[in-house]
Parts: structure tokens; sequence; C-alpha cells
């Protein structure tokens, strides 16, 4: 671990003019007092140069990539299906694989 400008590295941070703060894809608050930057549990599934991906808050995965949703982008989005963590290829629902249910009546 070393000591620049006030922030210690130890991985997941990134230095700033008023100190430090966490990189793209952690999150957390380093200068409280015992505070640091965690990695966000996205499943390999946000745009580690996007710096709103992660909310550098909460840890919550806000901008999911691949067709993922969820907080830890753990699932397809609504209307796709597949393997969002392992596999990543959650693909569109085609229309022949959505039931459609008939009631009939008899009289």
């Amino acid at each position: 671990m070393t000591v620049t400008e006030g922030c210690q590295f130890a991985g997941g941070y990134t230095s700033v003019v008023d100190g430090c703060s966490c990189e793209i894809g952690y999150w957390g608050n380093p200068l409280e007092v015992g505070g640091g930057c965690v990695k966000c549990e996205c499943n390999e599934n946000i745009d580690l140069d996007d710096p709103l991906s992660c909310d550098q808050s909460t840890g919550e995965c806000v901008r999911c990539v691949n067709n993922a949703a969820g907080d830890h982008c753990e699932r397809c989005v609504d209307w796709y299906h597949g393997d969002a963590v392992l596999l990543k290829n959650c693909r569109r629902t085609s229309s022949h694989l959505v039931s459609s249910h008939h009631v009939s009546s008899c009289f």
C-alpha cells in the first residue's frame, strides 16, 4: 500500500484534487475513517469506461450492459432470456417462444 497526496492506494482508488475517490467500478468513501473502495458486484456486466455504471455511494449497478438488469446485473432484462452471469448471452425472446392462452367456452 502506498500513500499519495493523502490517499492510501490499495486498489480501487484514484487521486483527485481534494484527496481521493473510488475508481470507476468501485464504490465507497475512502475519505471516511476506516472507509475504502470496494469493487462493484456487477457480474462483469458494466462498462468500466462509464463513470455512472456503478453508483459510487451504494454499489448498485445502474447501467448494465449485455442486456443484463438487476442491482448486480444478475438477470436478463424483461423479454430477454439467457444467462446474464456466466455466459452473458441474454437475447430477445422470440415471439414463437411466448405462448398465448386461448380460452374456449362451451355453450
